[in-house]
């Protein structure tokens, strides 16, 4: 019966620390996770959705030049504050109205930029 009961508490922690690999494979990425339930129904949402999926590929590419070291320290935290900035927006307001979609778009495009800038710049200063 010991044998039994331990074998069940194995499989138990075994299947409780399973999502937790998974979430390791993937670099803790949630937005994976969470995007099935956004609302893509509606012109709002559709936005919100690209909006989001632009933010998350800025993020990561200012974040891989960061620890490539292809940009600078100084370059790698004013594009995470100006980031965070929309970020901040997407979580935190209820409403995405054209206008706001159109401002936080520009915002993001600007970083995108200014991002492919800087990198052109550090690479020709290391030839």
């Amino acid at each position: 019966m010991r044998k039994v009961i331990l074998g069940l508490c194995a499989g138990l922690a075994l299947a409780l620390l399973a999502p937790a690999g998974v979430f390791a494979q993937r670099d803790d990425d949630w937005y994976r996770d969470v995007r099935p339930f956004l609302d893509k129904n509606t012109g709002e949402g559709a936005r919100r959705a690209r909006l989001w999926e632009r933010f998350i590929r800025l993020r990561s590419d200012v974040r891989t030049a960061d620890r490539r070291g292809d940009i600078s320290l100084r370059d790698a935290d004013n594009f995470y504050n100006r980031l965070d900035k929309v970020g901040h927006f997407l979580r935190d307001d209820r409403h995405l109205s054209n206008h706001e979609y159109d401002r936080r778009r520009r915002d993001l495009d600007h970083v995108d930029r200014d991002l492919h800038r800087a990198l052109e710049h550090n690479s020709a200063q290391r030839d």
